[in-house]
């Protein structure tokens, strides 16, 4: 549950920019760390009266080391950790366009070579979170729920 807050966190408050990317993923927002959070507006589904949507976040330098700490302090291996090599992850993220909130479904962390280090799934219906105004968050709102 700490991991889906962190993330939460991250979506609501990074500053934001729009440019385009390959595959039809469309960077939304980047941080002063550089780290970049994307959507691919082909992969939105509508479920219900809501859109579910991955968000991809490739994170960079402090924010990038600060994920990789937290995750090795649940780490048991005693050996080389698995999370030096993390580079990007995945969210799967329910957004209620017409309540203005936002619910995170999974989490699925991958290292350089693309391979998966570990997937997180919310399972609580009752999980939302208000998107708060002029953060990343609302931008991510916005392309998704097709608000100017």
């Amino acid at each position: 549950m700490k991991r889906f807050i962190v993330i939460l966190t991250m979506i609501l408050s990074l500053p934001v920019l729009s440019f385009c990317q390959d595959n039809g993923w469309i960077r939304v927002s980047e941080s002063q760390n550089g780290s970049e959070s994307f959507i691919n507006r082909n992969q939105i589904t509508k479920t219900g009266d809501s859109l579910k949507v991955w968000v991809k976040y490739i994170e960079k330098g402090k924010d990038k080391a600060r994920t990789i700490a937290e995750e090795m302090k649940f780490e048991n291996n005693k050996g080389k950790s698995k999370w030096v090599n993390y580079e990007f992850e995945k969210t799967l993220i329910l957004y209620d366009c017409n309540n203005n909130r936002c619910r995170v479904l999974e989490i699925i962390d991958y290292d350089k070579d693309g391979i998966v280090l570990a997937s997180t799934k919310n399972n609580d219906p009752k999980d939302w979170h208000t998107i708060v105004p002029d953060s990343s968050g609302e931008k991510i709102f916005k392309a998704v729920c097709g608000i100017d």
